[in-house]
């Protein structure tokens, strides 16, 4: 299959049985005309062998090893327990593959920098899995129109809970790097930092071990405050808030926005609403980093900012 510029699609490894990758990621691939599945590779062979149905010539394996050496992957998509993302991540560059890692990417600045280093200056890309940056809500000049209207922010809160009521979850698990920050908490911190720059002073608290619930507090070099918010033990809930000198910016659904989330405007001149457009941020996601691989775009979330909310993160704790 041909992409957009006459190349052929990008061929995809998935390392990983998880369910973003075969309710997401898979149909998104599927979806793009710049990409198909070459390979799954999961602990569970006969895992891997359900996924790659109705993926003509996408290859199962039983060992993720096996995926970085399948000459049809060109890219690998990181879909393992947090406690993994790392060194798989490392493993995939160092084998010549470009990299889309869930996030957390990683879960210190010392391991940012370990990416950076297999990354290398050029390529092959590399590149952290906040879909949410990818939605419409956000990808168009209507978003960047509002945020002016906001005057100058001041402060913010970011808010994420989903309830969790299985007791064996993997993301309770602190030896797979779970918790409530890495699942929801960094959603938060990541779109605060992403609208309101550097932080310059960060403080967390956190409930449980690994934590079920937490809290943050950051303050910005422009000035600015922020609060954020997450969560397994309340009812799913989700919300961005935007307070500037003009004007008052409310996103219904900020970050799992898998229709069109109302957001709602309210400045001196009066209250007005606006529903973007549906989309799928994972199509887009892939279509995003084929372009990058092609040469036809820019990175839009590059290791850099990777490293700069991790580094907050690791001062939150």
């Amino acid at each position: 299959m041909g992409g957009p510029s006459g190349m052929t699609a990008l061929g995809w490894g998935v390392l990983g049985a998880a369910r973003i990758a075969r309710s997401d990621f898979l149909p998104a691939v599927a979806a793009s005309p710049s990409a198909r599945l070459a390979a799954v590779g999961a602990r569970d062979l006969g895992r891997a062998a359900e996924m790659v149905e109705g993926h003509p010539g996408a290859r199962a394996y039983g060992s993720y090893d096996e995926v970085l050496s399948d000459p049809a992957v060109d890219a690998i998509y990181v879909a393992l327990p947090n406690s993994l993302h790392t060194e798989w991540t490392v493993r995939a560059l160092e084998a010549g593959k470009h990299v889309l890692c869930e996030k957390p990417m990683a879960r210190s600045s010392a391991e940012v920098q370990e990416i950076a280093a297999a990354a290398g200056p050029g390529r092959p890309v590399v590149m952290e899995g906040f879909m949410y940056r990818f939605h419409p809500q956000y990808d168009t000049p209507a978003f960047t129109a509002l945020l002016a209207e906001l005057g100058e922010i001041t402060t913010a809160h970011a808010h994420f809970s989903v309830p969790l009521e299985i007791p064996d979850d993997f993301r309770l698990s602190a030896e797979l790097g779970g918790g409530a920050f890495w699942d929801l908490g960094c959603y938060c911190v990541h779109a605060l930092m992403w609208l309101l720059g550097d932080v310059t002073e960060a403080r967390g608290t956190f409930t449980g071990h690994p934590d079920v619930a937490g809290s943050a507090w950051l303050r910005f070099a422009s000035g600015a405050t922020g609060t954020a918010s997450w969560g397994f033990t309340g009812t799913f809930a989700e919300r961005l808030l935007l307070v500037g000198t003009a004007g008052v910016l409310d996103l219904e659904l900020p970050f799992l926005a898998s229709g069109a989330g109302t957001i709602r405007l309210a400045t001196e001149h009066g209250d007005r609403t606006w529903t973007p457009a549906a989309g799928n941020q994972f199509r887009t996601q892939v279509d995003h980093f084929s372009a990058v691989v092609r040469g036809d775009a820019d990175l839009r979330i590059p290791l850099s900012e990777t490293l700069r909310w991790v580094t907050v993160a690791e001062n939150l704790r």
